[in-house]
């Protein structure tokens, strides 16, 4: 099984935690050798370009498609362990010619200011208008979750004048809390490094996302429980 219902009660994270303990221990033992802590994974697109998918690569040893490296800001799940989700997010990238994905801040929506090119943050809303589908070994797991939840616009919005009449402009956009454009997985979805994982971004219609001076790319982080050696156990 791919899916967990956790146990019923207000304490969702603990009782997820316990719901995946549980889990574990009965099917493999107390000295199997499992560890389960709280983790999080960031995958990231190819550079966008005209296109009517985007997918995202998952396993420390796999690329996303039209991609040649997985990007130093990524971080991947290990062959060996699998990966409870219990919350996600979907952000937009905007890497400037000679910058790196590393130094780059991620925005919640296609802000105008920053991504300026002739149609460029109009094209990008298509992202947000768009669903998100997930595979594990050719079988649907998530059929259809709407990028449009994660959508954020602030009141501080950066490249936005402050008032009327002055040169004052707000120099970021709103990030308000650690949770800021996250949206919890319910019942949670388990990614398992010895599967074969899609994780894939259907757009309304194939569009030009491309970048103006720079690359832009959309980022999936995703956060949960690390079941280190998960996989590995399972393949005994």
């Amino acid at each position: 099984m791919k899916m967990i219902n956790p146990k019923a009660s207000g304490l969702r994270a603990r009782d997820i935690y316990t719901s995946i303990k549980d889990k574990y221990l009965t099917r493999y033992g107390r000295q199997s050798g499992i560890v389960i802590t709280q983790s999080y994974l960031r995958l990231q697109s190819a550079p966008l370009t005209t296109q009517s998918s985007i997918q995202f690569g998952v396993l420390v040893n796999e690329l996303a498609p039209n991609t040649s490296s997985v990007d130093p800001s990524e971080k991947r799940l290990a062959l060996v362990d699998n990966f409870l989700i219990t919350e996600i997010r979907f952000s937009l990238l905007k890497v400037a010619t000679g910058d790196s994905a590393s130094i780059s801040p991620l925005y919640q929506y296609p802000n105008e200011y920053v991504f300026s090119g002739s149609g460029e943050a109009k094209n990008l809303e298509s992202v947000y208008n768009s669903s998100f589908g997930l595979l594990i070994n050719g079988e649907t797991i998530l059929d259809s979750w709407d990028v449009r939840r994660h959508y954020r616009v602030g009141t501080a919005q950066e490249g936005l004048e402050v008032s009327a009449g002055t040169n004052n402009f707000y120099t970021a956009d709103t990030h308000d809390s650690a949770s800021y454009g996250y949206f919890p997985v319910t019942p949670q979805i388990e990614l398992r490094g010895n599967a074969k994982n899609k994780l894939t971004i259907n757009l309304p219609v194939s569009v030009n996302l491309a970048g103006t001076g720079s690359n832009n790319y959309v980022v999936c982080e995703l956060r949960g429980l690390l079941v280190q050696n998960g996989s590995a156990i399972a393949q005994r």
